[in-house]
């Protein structure tokens, strides 16, 4: 092979190594997993209502946002307690947030 070959693939295997770690790390979360559902409400997928389930570390649903829901289009959080068992033991009454929780959802 070519030593310039062979200097280019090396430079880009670094390059790779460098870059690859930084990737996951720009979530909504950086504490919690999530998962985000969009349905789209129009052809062009202009509107949409936005779903998003936050687990905690034993995999279950402990928090859900609703962004898009209603006519101020504020977000709505349901946060759901479980006892030792998983099973889940309050829901708690829906609540309109604003505020440090959810202003990267409408940004």
């Amino acid at each position: 092979m070519d030593l310039n070959r062979l200097r280019t693939y090396r430079i880009l295997f670094l390059l790779l190594a460098l870059l690859l770690p930084a990737a996951g790390t720009f979530a909504q979360s950086s504490t919690k997993n999530y998962v985000q559902t969009k349905t789209f409400l129009d052809e062009n997928a202009s509107t949409f209502l936005r779903h998003i389930d936050y687990y905690d570390e034993l995999g279950v649903v402990s928090e859900t946002v609703d962004v898009g829901g209603n006519t101020t289009n504020t977000p709505i959080k349901i946060k759901t307690d479980y006892n030792s068992q998983l099973k889940p033991i309050y829901q708690w009454t829906p609540v309109l947030t604003r505020g440090r929780f959810c202003d990267h959802f409408l940004s």
